[in-house]
């Protein structure tokens, strides 16, 4: 045994002398985290006319804020806001608005409205007619009369990116003896959206 150990010592410097070195069987795992996190987006698009045999004389336009996102392969794109502004409008006139709100990036979202009227909305709109109706995500549909109660019908509801909320407003404006006329006033409606699983309000009632 002596002799073997000698042996071997001296084969391990001659292996060191010629340069080669001892290398132990050896394996490996790799493990590898990424993240990508979701994003939360909510648009809305306007469109609006003008019907009435003499809906020519009044003065109608809808502008859009930034761009934001398209839905649907390109055929509908999202703004951060949309105006529609109508002029010098008057008896037998109607002016029919389609708002579309859509929800893009990745993330549901639960809707929190804010709507603020200005001017003279409380004299314009007594002698306004006003049709409305809201195409919910559930394939449900409200309708009525006057301003429609938007806090009501949108806080809290859930919107997933694949679906879209229209809303549809139908006006028009009766002659109310001439007290309507030069008016000005209207409403700014606010959607906010949140991550679906946040209460921004956990302690209202």
């Amino acid at each position: 045994m002596k002799k073997i150990g000698i042996i071997s010592l001296a084969l391990v410097l001659a292996l060191g002398a010629l340069g080669v070195a001892y290398a132990p069987w050896t394996d490996e795992v790799e493990i590898t985290q990424v993240v990508h996190t979701g994003s939360l987006e909510v648009g809305v698009f306007g469109h609006a006319w003008l019907e009435g045999d003499e809906k020519d004389v009044a003065e109608l336009k809808v502008t859009h804020g930034d761009f934001k996102f398209s839905k649907y392969e390109g055929e509908l794109d999202f703004f951060e806001s949309v105006t529609v502004s109508v002029g010098n409008l008057y008896p037998s006139v109607w002016v029919n608005e389609n708002f579309y709100i859509g929800v893009g990036g990745t993330v549901p979202v639960h809707l929190y409205p804010e709507i603020e009227f200005f001017g003279d909305w409380d004299l314009l709109y007594a002698c306004m007619e006003i049709e409305w109706s809201i195409f919910l995500p559930d394939g449900t549909m409200r309708s009525g009369f006057g301003i429609p109660d938007f806090v009501e019908i949108l806080t809290g509801m859930q919107v997933h990116p694949c679906e879209t909320i229209v809303i549809w407003l139908d006006k028009h404006l009766e002659q109310c003896g001439g007290r309507n006329q030069g008016l000005k006033g209207g409403f700014t409606l606010t959607v906010t959206g949140y991550q679906y699983n946040y209460d921004p309000y956990p302690d209202a009632e």
